[in-house]
């Protein structure tokens, strides 16, 4: 008999909470049961919470900044969840959405030659994203 072991790295943007009592907007229940039951299927455990078990960041704010919440999660493997070195939330200029990133350790990692950066350049007509970029490059050079 063969087992076989997979580790599975699921990015969730859910627009959605996991935790009913968290949701802003009213209990999803059949949603959040259906990723509860996903994560407990999988073994799959957010990334965010297990490295910030008390730290309370947001990946979604309204405009009027009196409502936010965490709606954009990495689900990993239990079997891996030990490798990741790194998780932040950080701001990005063209949504109202953080981006959540991780630095997965791993000892299948091969040091890789220069890569190619594709930019979307039709950024550079949009004022708005202009204005951001201008106000936080600071931030995006850490």
């Amino acid at each position: 008999m063969k087992i076989l072991l997979l580790e599975v790295i699921l990015i969730a943007l859910l627009h959605q909470v996991i935790k009913a009592e968290a949701a802003p907007f009213g209990k999803k229940s059949s949603v959040i049961q259906a990723i509860s039951n996903l994560c407990g299927t999988l073994d799959l455990k957010d990334v965010w919470r297990h490295m910030h078990p008390n730290e309370p960041l947001f990946t979604w704010q309204h405009k009027s900044l009196k409502i936010h919440c965490r709606l954009d999660y990495w689900l990993v493997s239990n079997g891996i969840i030990n490798q990741i070195k790194e998780c932040k939330i950080v701001p990005v200029s063209f949504s109202d959405h953080a981006a959540v990133s991780f630095y997965l350790l791993s000892k299948d990692y091969e040091k890789r030659g220069p890569g190619f950066f594709k930019f979307n350049n039709s950024l550079l007509k949009d004022s708005k994203f202009i204005d951001d970029l201008k106000t936080n490059i600071e931030k995006y050079k850490e």
